[in-house]
């Protein structure tokens, strides 16, 4: 008899089956978010700014920072469908491809480890102009702090889905913090690493033909790899306190909803 799979992968095979649907969404809805926590930074840097030059030049300072908030604001309305239109094209167009390469490959990663990875490379994907514009501008020691910068904002797009994918493999993931899920899912065996090299190798021929194995692609690909690496444990831990608190809440709404059922006022 054949070893059944875990629970977890009933119904999950197909590129469009429900976690492969729900990872999509999720990742769609952290790029609509991503910009609009990018200028809620923004804004708040600004205006520790301007309350900070009240002392040297006036209440004009703050005058001056508020109608930039204002405007701000209304921009992240439409940074917000921007950012989740863009994340939900490459969703439609990665996501069923890595489900398809999962499938092919037979590689037994859990559905949490699964989405972490899908996260972080349509967000890698989507980040990349940026990341390249940035390899590219930092030329001079100078250039290299803004740079910086752009990496880091990056990196926050990264953490954000693995967010996304924490949020769409729940049940693995409580799993795995209960101690059920031992596996890491990032091992593969000799023949998998062989016809791993054939995605691979079609990949290097894109970049290839549009002229992007460069200096500044492999800076933008290390430092996305870095922060993939530096988020991937403070990201679920994160995850799995915010659900904790979740679960707290709703087993508190649970004894105060009892104990009125037992106990009803007059």
């Amino acid at each position: 008899m054949a070893p059944s799979r875990p629970n977890s992968e009933v119904g999950t095979l197909h590129p469009h089956g429900n976690f492969w649907v729900r990872l999509g969404a999720h990742i769609a809805l952290a790029g609509g978010l991503y910009p609009i926590l990018v200028i809620g930074i923004w804004s708040i840097c600004w205006i520790a700014y301007s309350f900070m030059g009240v002392l040297a030049h006036g209440l004009w300072q703050v005058l001056f920072a508020l109608p930039m908030v204002l405007v701000m604001a209304f921009a992240a309305g439409q940074a917000f469908i921007m950012g989740f239109l863009w994340a939900g094209i490459l969703s439609l167009v990665f996501v069923p491809v890595i489900a398809y390469l999962r499938r092919l490959l037979d590689w037994p990663a859990h559905l949490d480890v699964a989405g972490k990875l899908t996260g972080s490379l349509i967000a890698y994907l989507a980040t990349l102009p940026a990341a390249l514009g940035a390899s590219l501008w930092a030329t001079d020691t100078f250039d290299f702090f803004p740079a910086l910068a752009v990496f880091a904002l990056c990196g926050l797009a990264i953490a954000m889905g693995q967010v996304a994918g924490c949020l769409a493999a729940v049940a693995d993931l409580r799993r795995r913090r209960r101690g059920k899920l031992t596996a890491s899912g990032l091992r593969f065996g000799v023949w998998q690493l062989l016809a791993l090299t054939v995605p691979v190798a079609v990949v290097l021929s894109i970049l290839k033909a549009a002229e992007l194995l460069n200096p500044p692609m492999a800076l933008a690909s290390i430092a996305a790899a870095f922060c993939a690496v530096a988020t991937w444990q403070p990201v679920t831990w994160l995850v799995n306190r915010w659900l904790d608190r979740r679960v707290a809440k709703r087993c508190a709404r649970r004894v105060a909803n009892c104990s009125t059922w037992n106990n009803p006022t007059s």
